[in-house]
């Protein structure tokens, strides 16, 4: 019984230690981003002056590589073709296989050529498809790619209605966050530069600037990286001999979905592909797909095993050929703050970070080879920023950062890698003023003091109950119950014992009587005895069953009967002093 008791404080004891300890304590988790889908609205100029900006059409094939590099399931591609208006128009169309791609490319087909831009409208109509389309599941862009500035022709709207649309369509952008990357297109130097870098600045996205065509590749892969927060790898570009090539295609971790292998080119070229394995590949075939076109040759790997492949490449002698690799991740980076459940000033707060697949945490720990990250504390009230470096522990970045002023902030952490970027949603917390008295942990700590001297109460009182003396004696008497037959008496002095004594060693331990261990004497109230009896043997008084589960108080000249079961013999026990 009092074993049960000790246990209980002991484990209430315990209990509170822990609570004070880690009062107030708890994770904030920076939500996740997830980077590896995108809707995408590519809006592009079809107005006359195109046709002397790009005469080749290396606008549209540049985009096809867009697409191409746009993972076989699950992105999503609106087009939107315009002059002064809306030429041609695809809504978002969500990516299921390799074909789908085609379909959507054939859009471009015969888009004529009309003169006059709007660009307000081209906007408007962008961001409409993604307000009306966008899944928050995915990454949101537009691509505005423009030869000019706003002109407008004769029987058009004025270039205040125009601006009008470019003004409210930006608003919508910036206030979702759908960021425009605009491409300025300035072969005869009238695109208006200043007009797309308020674009794209204002939404949080990037203007380019070129004045050929053939740069337009180049650029579009630069915004799908970008997009994506991937980054481009150029293994080497390769001046073409007319012969074979091999160019080398480092898989840097098993956590690659897919591997783009953009070659740039003036002419056709041949390729062959060998893995990691030493085999050739078919191409295409099964998980790789091979794009061509005048300017650009594409393969996709899907799933690529980790390792050093090879590509073999052969052009046109004297062709400049440029190799460009995208690695599409499916990963995301969360991050985790422990904090108290009050800040103040010149607190630590600790922070972890790690990525994740598919809400799988990643066990290879190769992609975190070469990687950085840092945390990134902006307070809300002063808008200044403030950077700690994490610290590499393998398979996530760890630190702890002293939050030396009062205020409200905003926290995320930035990974740096060789292939990707990769950025957590940001988590807020309110840092206060130290308060003059913490009464929570004071009452805290007002509780287990209180446990620490019931503990102790405890503790003394079950000493005190074992080492308590016993008084007087027993007569014992053994009676077999087949032949009646009873033994002579035999008294026991209980004195030369204490805090309990059982019926076994009252009865010297003869191995006949074992099952006796289990019930025992200890002293009672008022120099009584107490029996309590945890077998399977019966204990009667005066031919009455009583039960001494929980103990049963024998007084001066009582007698109590004990009968054993796995022998035939009941034993006779009266108590005096």
């Amino acid at each position: 019984m009092y074993k049960k008791r000790f246990r209980l404080f002991l484990a209430i004891l315990f209990i509170f230690i822990f609570l004070f300890q880690s009062q107030g304590i708890k994770p904030v988790y920076g939500k996740t981003v997830d980077t590896s889908k995108i809707d995408a609205s590519l809006v592009l100029d079809s107005s006359g002056s195109m046709k002397e900006s790009d005469p080749k059409g290396i606008s549209y094939e540049a985009v096809n590589m867009f697409i191409d590099m746009c993972s076989v399931k699950g992105d999503s591609i609106g087009l939107i073709a315009y002059t002064d208006k809306i030429i041609k128009q695809s809504p978002l169309k969500e990516i299921q296989s390799y074909n789908d791609k085609g379909s959507i490319k054939s859009i471009l087909n015969n888009v004529p050529k009309e003169s006059s831009t709007d660009i307000g409208l081209a906007l408007k109509s962008g961001v409409n498809m993604l307000d009306k389309d966008h899944s928050p599941s995915k990454k949101p862009m537009i691509v505005l790619l423009s030869d000019g500035k706003t002109d407008l022709g004769k029987n058009s709207r004025t270039k205040k209605e125009s601006d009008i649309d470019k003004n409210e369509a930006l608003k919508i952008a910036k206030d979702k966050g759908y960021p425009i990357y605009t491409i300025g297109l300035n072969a005869d130097g009238s695109v208006d530069k200043n007009e797309l870098n308020e674009i794209s600045s204002s939404t949080g996205g990037k203007t380019f600037i070129t004045d050929t065509a053939d740069n337009l590749p180049q650029i579009l892969s630069e915004i799908f990286a970008d997009s994506l927060k991937l980054k481009i790898v150029s293994p080497g570009d390769i001046t073409a001999n007319g012969e074979y090539q091999d160019v080398s295609i480092n898989i840097p971790d098993s956590n690659v979905m897919e591997a783009n292998i953009s070659l740039l080119s003036q002419n056709k070229i041949q390729v062959k592909l060998i893995d990691n394995n030493g085999k050739e590949r078919a191409i295409p075939s099964d998980n790789i797909y091979y794009s061509v076109s005048n300017s650009y040759s594409m393969i996709k790997i899907i799933n690529p095993e980790k390792g050093d492949w090879t590509l073999k490449v052969k052009g046109i002698s004297g062709d400049k050929i440029k190799v460009n690799l995208i690695f599409n991740y499916d990963l995301k980076l969360n991050m985790e703050l422990s904090k108290d459940k009050d800040l103040y000033k010149n607190d630590s707060i600790n922070i972890i970070s790690y990525l994740t697949s598919n809400g799988q945490r990643i066990q290879d720990k190769e992609i975190y080879k070469g990687t950085n990250a840092y945390l990134i504390v902006k307070d809300l009230n002063t808008k200044k920023e403030d950077k700690l470096d994490l610290t590499n522990k393998g398979e996530s970045f760890e630190g702890s950062y002293k939050l030396k002023e009062a205020a409200n902030y905003e926290l995320k952490v930035v990974l740096e890698g060789k292939n990707f970027s990769k950025e957590s949603d940001a988590a807020h917390i309110e840092v206060l003023n130290k308060d003059p008295i913490d009464y929570g942990k004071w009452i805290i700590i007002g509780i287990v003091c209180i446990a620490l001297v019931i503990l102790a109460i405890i503790l003394i009182f079950i000493f005190k109950k074992a080492n308590k003396h016993f008084v007087g004696q027993v007569m014992i008497e053994i009676k077999d119950i087949n032949t009646n037959k009873m033994s002579p008496p035999q008294y026991k002095r209980l004195d030369t014992y204490k805090g309990k004594v059982n019926l076994y060693q009252l009865l010297q331990l003869v191995p006949e009587y074992k099952e006796a261990e289990k019930i025992v004497f200890m002293p009672g109230k008022e120099d009584n005895l107490i029996i309590k009896n945890v077998s399977d043997c019966t204990v009667d008084r005066s031919g009455r069953a009583v039960d001494a589960s929980k103990g049963y108080e024998i007084r001066i000249n009582d007698r109590v009967n004990i009968t054993l079961n796995n022998i035939q013999k009941s034993i006779s026990i009266e108590y005096f002093i």
